[in-house]
């Protein structure tokens, strides 16, 4: 199924959102994500887990006031490809209206495992990414799925939530 990345992958969750991913190339996946309420926002993954771009969308573009950068030492091509077990360390400097600071990201896959949404089972490799900066960390749990090629955003925590974000997926379709 990752061959079905050039033409874009949709992923649906139970409150109606959508988001659909797309090869960009240079190891590059776009995701474009429609909330129920018109909000759309665009997510650069450098190997389809490591967000290089985060930004808000109207009319087809991107906002340039809400974009922010995550710029890693290595191109996205070359950035790692989720391993079962593997733990890494990436040196970054985000980028945002606050304007740029150093963040360090822990980042652990655990072991392989099975998923299913809607009719479809997956091998998943579970990932935490604790991101650390001077005055924030925030943590996300990403469901990478080798078959796609590209990670699923299943939760995010960060130092003023009581709990973490849940955001379940009910269906994966071809776009």
């Amino acid at each position: 199924m990752a061959a079905d990345l050039e033409q874009g992958i949709v992923l649906t969750q139970p409150d109606g959102r959508q988001e659909t991913f797309r090869a960009q190339g240079n190891g590059i996946v776009e995701a474009i994500a429609h909330f129920p309420d018109g909000h759309v926002i665009r997510t650069l993954l450098g190997q389809g887990v490591y967000v290089l771009e985060l930004a808000d969308m109207a009319d087809g573009q991107v906002d340039p006031a809400s974009r922010t950068t995550f710029a890693f030492r290595d191109q996205a091509a070359t950035l790692p490809v989720p391993v079962a077990g593997e733990y890494r360390e990436f040196e970054t400097v985000v980028s945002d209206g606050v304007g740029p600071y150093a963040e360090t990201i822990l980042l652990r896959w655990a072991g392989v495992t099975d998923i299913t949404y809607g009719d479809c089972t997956y091998r998943m490799i579970p990932g935490t990414f604790e991101h650390q900066s001077a005055d924030y960390w925030h943590r996300e749990v990403v469901y990478y799925l080798p078959a796609l090629g590209f990670g699923i955003l299943h939760s995010y925590f960060d130092n003023d939530m009581s709990e973490p974000a849940i955001y379940p997926v009910a269906d994966i379709a071809k776009g």
